[in-house]
């Protein structure tokens, strides 16, 4: 049997509003067919996003949480530069 590789992200958002506009964003990609023996749960819960990602592979592993965190980064980002202008 192979190792599992497992991780949980806990983000605090900090604004409930646009921890709902994250979470609606990421989660159709998230739960989308396709990912490759890659597992992914997201909740919301407040402003906090809660993700859990789990795989067999460790390649795979690594390439889906940092398209999450990639996604998150970016949409943080536009939210901010919206404010600004």
């Amino acid at each position: 049997m192979k190792d599992l590789f497992e991780l949980s992200l806990n983000i605090e958002i900090g604004d409930e509003h646009l921890a709902k506009c994250i979470f609606r964003s990421i989660k159709p990609d998230l739960k989308a067919e396709g990912l490759g023996g890659v597992d992914v749960d997201i909740l919301l819960r407040g402003s906090q996003i809660i993700i859990t990602v789990s795989s067999q592979y460790y390649g795979r592993f690594r390439g889906v949480y940092n398209n999450i965190l990639r996604l998150i980064a970016v949409l943080t980002e536009l939210h901010s530069a919206e404010q600004v202008g």
